[in-house]
């Protein structure tokens, strides 16, 4: 039997050879061996598909590595703390995320910690409904174009103090906290805030995010909301 497979190796592995360069009988010999061999040694089809997993698992790891190392040093997207990081971490978020609210509060309590030396990175998502896209919009308009400004609309957001739906609502609480209008209606009709939404959809899209909050935590991600800091201490300790 093991002369037939290595013969059915040869042939099928050499690179130079066609499949239409077997004739008829020689197709069926190789499916009648490599089906026998098969139903004899299930094992072999188990171990291929545990490698071939342990491979997308990789690359996956990678992307996410090399993602979050791009999120880290890009100045167009919303960040805070350390200019040479310690620690790192993106955090993928929507306005209309109660998990992502309940969560922000350790985020900002871990920044505040001098010995984890972190920055902090926001990518907004506007995954949870149609309407999010409003928030994302206004809030990346906000970020273009007066970034001293943006934390504290950003906070009052996460703190449920404005509607994030409301345009009309976003826009007193833009006012209120002393941010140009004009200059975020501006920003908006020049299309480069859902330009950067739609370039952060397309990286969540290759990591197969399906949900908001999703971090990168130093290269490697985490799906869910931290409960803790000292959970978020744990993570970071990896």
């Amino acid at each position: 039997m093991w002369k037939k497979i290595l013969a059915v190796m040869a042939m099928t592995c050499a690179v130079s050879v066609s499949a239409q360069e077997f004739s008829d009988a020689q197709r069926q010999e190789i499916g009648k061996v490599v089906s026998e061999y098969l139903d004899k040694h299930p094992e072999v089809v188990l171990e291929a598909i545990k490698k071939l997993e342990a491979r997308e698992q990789d690359r996956h790891a990678e992307l996410v590595r090399q993602y979050g190392a791009s999120y880290r040093d890009d100045a167009g997207t919303p960040n805070k703390g350390k200019a040479g990081p310690k620690h790192y971490i993106i955090d993928f978020y929507d306005y209309n995320c109660g998990y992502c609210k309940v969560m922000e509060p350790v985020l900002n309590e871990a920044l505040k910690d001098p010995s984890l030396g972190l920055k902090l990175v926001y990518v907004n998502l506007p995954v949870i409904s149609k309407t999010s896209a409003i928030s994302a919009t206004v809030a990346q308009a906000i970020y273009n174009t007066e970034k001293e400004k943006f934390f504290s609309f950003h906070d009052k957001l996460m703190r449920d103090e404005a509607d994030p739906n409301s345009v009309d609502a976003l826009k007193e609480l833009a006012k209120a906290e002393g941010i140009d209008w004009s200059k975020v209606e501006t920003e908006m009709k020049s299309g480069r805030p859902q330009e950067k939404i739609r370039a952060d959809l397309a990286v969540s899209r290759k990591l197969q995010v399906t949900g908001t909050p999703y971090l990168i935590i130093d290269g490697q991600e985490y799906r869910g909301a931290v409960q803790s800091l000292s959970d978020l201490k744990s993570l970071l300790s990896r």
